[in-house]
Formats: structure tokens, sequence, C-alpha cells
């Protein structure tokens, strides 16, 4: 076992006494010092949530310690431009507000855009969670630093409720009716008066049959 480990050592120095012996390579040509191309597309679920988690842990400590040195060191240089103190008051309506954020280590938000690597080669993400009584809504943008994705820039806050549309005005109440007296109906026209009937003339009375002769 001892000769094979000597061999394995004496092969890596012969191979890097190689190495030192040939001629340097020469310097890359500009169409190979390109910059490789991004690829953009979606992330996987499981690396997305691990990032927003992190991301909005570490800011719900901050807030409750109103302490943003540990929040601002694990973050990308370009968000370090905002100091501890500065951050402090970025932050201090949300605590005011009694902003909470522990659920995030264990709910799986509503994505309102899908984890991707965009065209500017950052990591965005944004959603909500529907926690009672107001939803959480985020939005992140993850830089690559070191071969590490780093927070670049965030924007979390309560739902602003929606603006309901204005209930009709109520209709002025009918005034009643005024009851006034019904108007007496005219009373009808006395009949003009009839003539009184004449009496029907009398019939004539019948002329008395002749009586017949009588026989002696």
């Amino acid at each position: 076992m001892a000769f094979r480990i000597s061999a394995l050592i004496l092969a890596g120095l012969l191979s890097a006494g190689a190495c030192l012996a040939q001629t340097p390579p020469a310097p890359p040509s500009p169409a190979q010092q390109q910059a490789p191309q991004i690829q953009t597309g979606p992330i996987d679920r499981p690396g997305a949530f691990l990032l927003m988690r992190n991301a909005l842990l570490a800011l719900d400590h901050a807030n409750k310690a109103n302490d943003y040195g540990v929040f601002r060191a694990i973050a990308s240089t370009a968000f370090q431009v905002n100091s501890a103190a500065k951050l402090s008051d970025i932050f201090a309506a949300q605590r005011r507000e009694g902003l909470n954020l522990a659920f995030a280590a264990i709910l799986e938000p509503r994505w309102t855009v899908e984890p991707q690597i965009e065209a500017s080669g950052m990591i965005h993400m944004a959603g909500a969670f529907d926690v009672k009584p107001v939803p959480v809504l985020f939005d992140l943008l993850f830089t690559l630093q070191n071969g590490q994705w780093l927070l670049f820039g965030l924007s979390v806050g309560l739902a602003q409720p929606e603006p309901q549309a204005a209930a009709p005005a109520a209709p002025a109440p009918a005034k009643a009716a005024e009851t006034k007296p019904a108007a007496s109906a005219p009373k009808p026209a006395a009949p003009a008066p009839r003539p009184a009937p004449k009496p029907a003339a009398p019939a004539p009375a019948a002329a008395p049959a002749p009586e017949a002769p009588r026989q002696p």
C-alpha cells in the first residue's frame, strides 16, 4: 500500500513538472474572451423555496431585533450599499405593524412570478402568503456572486385591501301620499218630472144585443 501511495505522489510530481516545462498558452483572442451566455429560464422549486425562506427569515429576525447587521452581511455587495441604520429606517413601518414572516419557514407561497433566471442574469420570484388577517406579499431578486446566489433586492409588505365599490346611494324616502278627503261625488241630478199619466179613455160600452122576438 505504501508503494502505491508513493507511486501516485511521484506521478503527480511528474505531471506537475511536465506542466512547468510546457510553453505557456497564448492569450485568448477577443472572440474567446466573450462572456458566457446566461442560461435563462425557470429554476427548481426546492431551490427557490430555500432562497426565499432564508431571505425572509433573515429579514424577520432583523425586524424583531431592530438589528440589520447580519441581514446586511449575508446579502450581495450591491445590497450592502445600504447601511444597517438605513435599513432600520426603511423597515421602520414593518416593525410598527408587527409584520410576521416566520411562517415563511413552513408555508409554500402562492407564486405570482414563477422563480426564474431572467435576461439580467438574476433570479426573480414574487408571491404571496395567504395568511390571516392580511396576506403578505414579497418580491425578491438574487444575483450570482462568488458562486452563490445572494440577495440583491427585495420588497415585502402587507397586501393592501382592494377598494370596494361605492354602495349606491339610498333613495330618498318616498313621501307618504297625502290622504285628502275624497271629494264628495256630485249628487245625481234630480230626474226631470215626468208628466202624470193620463187616465186611459174608457172603452165604449158594447151595445146590448137585440132580443129575439118571442113566439106567441
